[in-house]
């Protein structure tokens, strides 16, 4: 009846946190009537821009607003100033009535203060000058200009853009490059008109007139713009030249490496195998035929066989009521274990060596933190059978650290190579960069095992094989090795779905797992199964139309 009680209390504080996060949510929104723009270009091609923006503010307080300005493809924007009617904000503080400037990653920021405002409309003006706005396009001057931002968080229900150009520059051409918009074109004014303008929607126009019409046009960003490209041009040779050398020395030096890498007798790979090919304790063949994360539960569950470990089902608390917790004892401290199973163990009961009790999702966690000792036991024992070759993991680990050294040169010597010659300092460091990664494969492609090891990897690989054809249902007769093999299955990393087919074959659960109930076994060994599955992957665990143009940004308020 508690545990009941305690349920529907966590629900209801669950549910009105929901409930009240809905109402803050919905007791504060905004949104524009209208968001108009006006932009004066200027003979010298800068713009003066003026923006009218009408905020319908629900619930609240709002207290203040903001906008974006991107200073891209520009020379730089100034005499910022805000209003609201005939009042003038002045720069420089926070309270009602002022507004401050905050200049960051290419763009300024004008944030606005005003009095707390709920349930009404208020309507801002923020006018700018631009400078180096007109550009030149294929002997034309052209404005590219993103009227509305991209990044505005809130419905616009109407946008007027107007855009006049200063006399004798008759416009020749006008398009509503990205957006949805109404175009109206007159000799030296164009007029774009949108409505309903969903949220982060932008609105970008161009306008094309002659070039005679303006000075000062190329502007300065796009001469500094065309001259980049041209070094980067004559540069591009030299930076193809010095990548193509460095691709020819490193490709070169990494083929006389590979060839120096000793040759092991070939294998049959193909070999249909449907019993132990020896007796190689679990952990030891899944390291043998790869690297896996399973090795310390296909131990502990080897261990458990053995009678050393017991595992357990007990009643706990949870969030929502009683949940079974699952338990690993050891039964016999002093058993005689191989060293790599010593220190699986001791990593595993980290956290219950004085109990010998440890629960599963502790023992999860030993094994992850203990991974690194785990798997340099593991490869020690596989040294002294003979099956790893102690010449070719120096051979794999001078790869590596090759790899490594290539990988440094590149940021050494290509980061500063890029800030220098751009393009052509780029070319060497991602050609250094492609010849670290072929480095890291050979090096990850030249086996350490030694003939011997090549041999018995190939014959565990194929039972590996035949474990997954069990796992998925597909061998005949499966039940009679459901419980010999689960060890080998856990440490190939299948014990979830081996578990599940075990209980599915009713063949009764383990003497070494202790279920809650004797009456339900096979639910506990379901649970047991997903439990241990989280556990041991807890332990393995580790638009084109519109570029180039100016303005957009972000708008909003709060």
């Amino acid at each position: 009846m508690l545990s009941i009680l305690r349920t529907l209390a966590v629900l209801v504080v669950l549910v009105g946190l929901a409930v009240g996060a809905h109402t803050a949510y919905a007791a504060k929104s905004y949104s524009a009537d209208r968001f108009d723009v006006a932009i004066q270009v200027q003979p010298d091609g800068s713009a003066l821009v003026t923006e009218t923006v009408a905020f319908r503010f629900e619930g609240g307080p709002f207290t203040f607003a903001f906008r974006g300005l991107p200073t891209r493809y520009t020379d730089g924007i100034s005499n910022i100033q805000v209003r609201e009617g005939d009042r003038v904000y002045t720069q420089g503080g926070k309270t009602a009535g002022q507004y401050t400037l905050d200049t960051k990653n290419n763009s300024i920021e004008t944030r606005w203060y005003f009095e707390e405002t709920s349930d009404a409309v208020r309507v801002f003006t923020l006018s700018y000058r631009v400078a180096g706005v007109v550009r030149e396009e294929n002997g034309q001057a052209a404005l590219r200009w993103g009227a509305l931002p991209p990044d505005h968080d809130y419905a616009i229900r109407s946008s007027n853009v107007t855009i006049t150009l200063p006399p004798r520059a008759n416009v020749e051409r006008a398009q509503v490059l990205v957006g949805t918009a109404e175009l109206q074109q007159g000799d030296q004014t164009v007029t774009l008109t949108a409505r309903d303008i969903a949220r982060n929607r932008e609105l970008v126009g161009g306008v094309w007139a002659p070039l005679t019409a303006f000075t000062n046009v190329p502007p300065t960003w796009q001469v500094t713009q065309s001259r980049q490209a041209a070094e980067d041009q004559a540069r591009l040779p030299w930076g193809a030249a010095v990548a193509g050398l460095l691709g020819l020395l490193g490709l070169g030096g990494l083929a006389a490496a590979w060839r120096r890498v000793p040759a092991l007798p070939p294998v049959s790979r193909d070999i249909p195998m449907y019993s132990l090919p020896d007796q190689l304790p679990p952990a030891l063949a899944a390291t043998l035929v790869k690297d896996s994360n399973g090795a310390g539960f296909g131990t502990l569950l080897d261990l458990a066989k053995r009678g050393v470990v017991q595992i357990r089902e007990r009643e706990g608390q949870g969030v929502w009521g009683k949940k079974s917790i699952f338990e690993f004892v050891v039964r016999q401290p002093n058993a005689a274990l191989a060293p790599f199973e010593q220190v699986i163990l001791n990593e595993a009961f980290a956290k219950g060596q004085q109990t010998g009790v440890v629960s599963l999702e502790d023992l999860g966690k030993g094994l992850q933190s203990g991974r690194s000792r785990i798997s340099e036991a593991l490869k020690a024992e596989l040294r002294q059978r003979g099956l790893l070759d102690p010449a070719r993991e120096r051979i794999r680990n001078q790869f590596y650290i090759w790899g490594g050294v290539l990988l440094v040169l590149g940021l050494v010597i290509g980061i500063p190579a890029a800030i220098l010659f751009r393009v052509a300092g780029v070319l060497p460091m991602i050609v250094l960069f492609l010849i670290a990664i072929v480095t890291f494969i050979l090096g990850a492609a030249v086996s350490v095992r030694t003939a011997e090891g090549e041999r018995i990897a190939a014959a565990w690989a194929a039972f590996q094989d035949f474990l997954k054809r069990i796992a998925d249902g597909r061998a005949p007769d499966a039940a009679q090795y459901l419980e010999v093999y689960l060890p080998y299955a856990a440490a190939f990393g299948m014990e979830e779905q081996w578990m599940k087919r075990y209980a599915n074959a009713q063949v009764g659960v383990p003497g070494w797992f202790s279920p809650l109930s004797p009456t339900n076994t096979s639910a506990s060994w379901v649970a047991f199964s997903g439990a241990i599955h989280s556990a041991s992957s807890t332990a393995g665990a580790s638009s084109a139309a519109g570029a180039g143009a100016a303005g957009g940004g972000s708008s909003g308020a709060g």
